[in-house]
């Protein structure tokens, strides 16, 4: 009786170590699931940004190659226009024996036009740049601030794991308690049983009388006894 409920408890302890193992591997599993779609989603959120902005530059670059091919075109027609104003300021202002001052203020006036024209180009030129800068700047804001969320959420996700990891450890030890402490009353309870039916069966025995034994069947030792016995009565009396 006491093997078979040692038996038992070990069992009943086993299940409860086995239904922990098993709670704590589909835990584990599910949070690895929960991890791998967080990655994914992460990678799919960091793949737009990143080509969203990879969008913007190309877009940039497009309209600061179109305006930088536009430039030329703009200013020598501003400078061909500017010429011919000047020309004709000088035609107008200047006697008509004066044309040696008048190329030399000519040749002055267009060497202007041209440190003009390059003074433009370095403007756009630098423009473009900080514009460039600008938007790679903003682009790398963007992902780091995204990179910051995404490692928020995935802290999030390792102390959530752990608070559900903590209760199922303090459910098992919780539970392993439980059961230890029933243990003790129930193995009381079977030494209590056990006592009983030992006593009743010892009760039952004694109360059962000795049938005595037929006379045929009378032991020789019996006989002899009974012969010493009235022996030693005689020699008494005599």
């Amino acid at each position: 009786m006491r093997t078979r409920e040692s038996a038992l408890w070990e069992l009943e302890e086993k299940q409860i170590h086995e239904r922990h193992q098993l709670a704590k591997r589909q835990l584990k599993d599910e949070f690895l699931l929960r991890r791998h779609q967080m990655l994914v989603r992460h990678d799919k959120e960091l793949d737009q940004i990143k080509r969203k902005n990879a969008r913007k530059e190309e877009e940039l670059a497009k309209c600061q190659a179109l305006e930088k091919r536009s430039l030329p075109k703009r200013i020598r027609a501003e400078m061909k226009a500017r010429e011919m104003m000047f020309r004709e300021s000088l035609r107008i202002s200047t006697a008509p024996a004066a044309s040696e001052d008048e190329r030399e203020r000519l040749k002055k006036f267009q060497e202007n036009e041209k440190r003009r024209y390059q003074a433009e180009q370095q403007r756009l030129a630098t423009k473009h740049a900080k514009a460039r800068e600008e938007l790679k700047a903003a682009g790398e804001a963007l992902l780091r601030e995204l990179e910051q969320y995404q490692n928020e959420k995935r802290k999030a996700l390792m102390n959530h794991e752990s608070n559900k990891m903590k209760a199922v450890e303090e459910r098992y030890s919780a539970e392993l308690r439980d059961w230890r402490a029933t243990l003790g009353q129930r193995k009381q309870a079977m030494e209590d049983e056990f006592n009983a039916q030992l006593e009743e069966q010892e009760r039952q025995t004694a109360s059962v009388p000795m049938p005595p034994p037929p006379e045929h069947e009378v032991p020789q030792h019996s006989s002899a006894l009974h012969s010493s016995r009235t022996s030693l009565a005689s020699s008494h009396y005599e």
